[in-house]
């Protein structure tokens, strides 16, 4: 077994004191409107909450107006101590002091920030910032605006910013917006997209070097989900993905999340997803779209039903109405029922992936405890079935009964990708003790005929709530198995099937930590919690910082460039149990890569 590891010695601290002020931001009395024309202007560009840093304290109007909403978190930078002595006392006298800040900040200096963290960056007339400075801070859609023309448009685009433009705001400024990287991922359902595949594309995500941020409350519930920037979970709360900053929060009834490890949860509760401007969710009983900036309403979707799974393809939302029971399609701009499509309760595991809708129907509810369950006291369920529908016209298409297929009642997930349809079966969900893996496989099927091509019994390497779990990565299809060495010895590998035939291709014999929950996997590495696999040589990299969060959906999120953990009741050893947010080393030198000592701390006269 190869193995690397990055201990508490080795931490980067990058954001001084911002990390832990950053998280305790809160309203002060009741937001207000924005007045300024800056303010109106961040607004129209989608700037509406997280971390404002302006450069220059000369003027602070546009600075108290933006903190006076309650939604950001401003930070005032100047090199004269005179002038931040001046401006500490003008925050203090509007009693905004702690939404707002100033501090000194030598000009000739890297901002004080770690990469990827300011919403909104404001450099005044006749100050200077290096643009590389500017670009390395603005997380990604960020906006950069600067007074008086400091810098030219080709300059801008040169350093990587886009929508470059002048605009007017009390006088000629120019505006400009940090690219979204094209290596970076979202993580908008609960295992990753519709199509169930718990890989993100996100190829910043590496080993874990950093906290980023950290967060509450200390509440084991698993629904992690994170598009646009902003990051979603517990009952509901949206923060900014990269800085953690509180955007708004909302009590949903019931609130959208699992508890603990098992599908246990509020009955009627159903997993959220999300897209760039909107959050789904079923709340009263009804599918909610809410606004992503605010959590406001914007659309009910009466056509909905009382949905128990969502997905969202592009336009279009599917659901599970489990009183009708029907799957359903909805245009989700409008709201118009595209296709309705009787099943058999329970619908569990929906998928999609090109232009197919593939879910189980009947047989038993998950012995874990499936709060959906709403049969108990009727008839005797259904047999199992795996079914698929075309997206377009909820037409079906073809139809796996369990009579034909005997292991289909064991089904508890279902993953899509490039053509194959793969069942994960568990005959149960071991949670403590020895198991031999008896009854856990995968199944993998020809999606657009529903032929079985073959199917697989492995053990998986858990240690507590043991299941199936398969990852599409590139070519392959990767399973978490134990087998055994070439001496005959049990040992943890990392397998790589050929999806057409089951044929092991690639074996890597390496363990991956403590596993109380299934992996996740980025394109590059198989990750569970801190602990990465990289998927090309089978070597590991671990942090002690903390480890997953226990989940049978994922124990950590990787996405925007980092890994998101959910509390956890663990006391395996002394970890972070809070909700984390941690990034991986710097890809270029800078103050995080530099290992701290006491000299590195100049003590100033206060």
């Amino acid at each position: 077994m190869s193995w690397k590891s990055a201990r508490e010695p080795r931490l980067r601290w990058l954001v001084l004191a911002l990390s832990m002020a950053l998280v305790t931001c809160a309203r002060v009395g009741s937001a207000q409107e924005i007045n300024s024309p800056i303010g109106s202007l961040c607004e129209k560009h989608g700037v509406t909450g997280g971390l404002f840093v302006q450069v220059g304290s000369d003027d602070l109007t546009v600075a108290l107006d933006l903190a006076r909403t309650g939604r950001v978190l401003v930070e005032i930078l100047d090199s004269d101590a005179a002038k931040v002595e001046r401006a500490r006392k003008q925050i203090h006298s509007t009693g905004l002091y702690g939404l707002i800040s100033a501090n000194r900040w030598a000009s000739d200096k890297r901002l004080p920030y770690a990469e990827n963290l300011v919403n909104l960056l404001i450099i005044e007339k006749g100050r200077k910032v290096p643009l590389a400075e500017a670009v390395r801070v603005l997380r990604p859609a960020g906006v950069f605006l600067t007074h008086g023309g400091g810098a030219s448009a080709s300059a801008l685009k040169k350093a990587g910013l886009e929508d470059v433009q002048t605009v007017q705001a009390g006088g000629a400024w120019t505006l400009a917006r940090e690219t979204w990287p094209a290596e970076m991922d979202e993580w908008s359902h609960s295992r990753h997209g519709p199509d169930g595949n718990a890989v993100s594309a996100d190829r910043w995500v590496g080993p874990t070097q950093r906290i980023r941020w950290l967060a509450g409350p200390l509440v084991h519930a698993s629904n992690i989900i994170t598009a646009g920037g902003r990051i979603y979970y517990h009952g509901v709360i949206a923060r900014d993905a990269f800085n953690g900053l509180l955007l708004w929060d909302r009590r949903l009834d019931p609130p959208p999340s699992r508890i603990d490890g098992s599908w246990h949860g509020v009955r009627g509760s159903v997993l959220p997803v999300a897209s760039a401007d909107r959050f789904y969710a079923v709340n009263e009983g009804a599918l909610q779209a809410l606004d992503a900036a605010t959590g406001e309403t914007i659309k009910v979707y009466t056509e909905a039903g009382t949905p128990t799974d969502i997905l969202n393809i592009g336009r279009t939302l599917v659901v599970c109405d489990a009183k009708t029971p029907t799957v359903r399609a909805l245009d989700a701009e409008s709201g118009k029922l595209l296709w309705s499509h009787e099943a058999v309760i329970p619908v569990t595991s929906m998928v999609a992936g090109d232009g197919g809708v593939y879910f189980y129907e009947g047989g038993e509810d998950f012995k874990a405890g499936n709060h959906l369950n709403l049969r108990r006291g009727r008839e005797s369920p259904a047999p199992r079935a795996i079914v698929k529908l075309d997206l377009a016209t909820g037409k079906p298409v073809w139809r796996l009964a369990e009579a034909d297929h005997p292991w289909a009642k064991n089904g508890r997930r279902l993953s899509y990708h490039r053509g194959y349809l793969v069942c994960e079966l568990s005959k149960h969900v071991q949670m403590t003790g020895e198991w031999n893996g008896s009854g856990t496989a995968i199944q993998c099927i020809a999606a657009d005929t529903g032929k079985v091509l073959w199917g697989r019994e492995f053990v998986p390497h858990m240690t507590h709530r043991s299941q199936a779990r398969a990852l599409h990565i590139g070519s392959l299809l990767w399973i978490s198995n134990i087998g055994h060495d070439e001496n005959g010895e049990k040992v943890s590998q990392w397998l790589g099937l050929d999806p057409a035939t089951g044929r092991a291709v690639v074996t890597h014999n390496t363990g991956s930590g403590s596993n109380c929950t299934p992996p996740v996997a980025t394109e590059r590495f198989f990750v569970r919690g801190l602990t990465l696999t990289d998927i090309a040589t089978g070597v590991n990299t671990g942090s002690a910082l903390t480890k997953h969060s226990c989940s049978l959906d994922v124990g950590g999120v990787p996405a925007n460039g980092l890994i998101y953990i959910a509390p956890k009741h663990c006391t395996c050893y002394p970890m972070i149990k809070s909700y984390i947010a941690v990034a991986p080393t710097p890809p270029l030198p800078g103050p995080a890569a530099k290992m701290l000592q006491p000299a590195d701390f100049r003590v100033e006269r206060g």
